[in-house]
């Protein structure tokens, strides 16, 4: 993993902290509203590296994962 590829991730956590520490501060008071906010906190952590690969092409780690991968991507490896 490079440095550009470390930064791309660092960015992805940069945006997703505020969504995600009051997120479980919420489920730890028993709100609803805490759910909403962890899933806009995940989807905030990875919408950086989701333009990159879209972007730029190259190797995503999305190919690794076995169901976020295509078929083609799996058995390709």
């Amino acid at each position: 993993m490079g440095i550009l590829n470390q930064l791309w991730w660092l960015v992805g956590v940069v945006m997703a902290m505020p969504l995600l520490v009051p997120g479980v501060g919420l489920l730890n008071d028993g709100s609803q509203w805490g759910v909403l906010l962890l899933a806009l906190g995940l989807v905030a952590l990875f919408a950086p590296e989701y333009i990159r690969w879209r972007l730029f092409g190259g190797s995503s780690p999305f190919k690794r994962v076995p169901l976020l991968g295509t078929r083609a991507d799996n058995d390709e490896a």
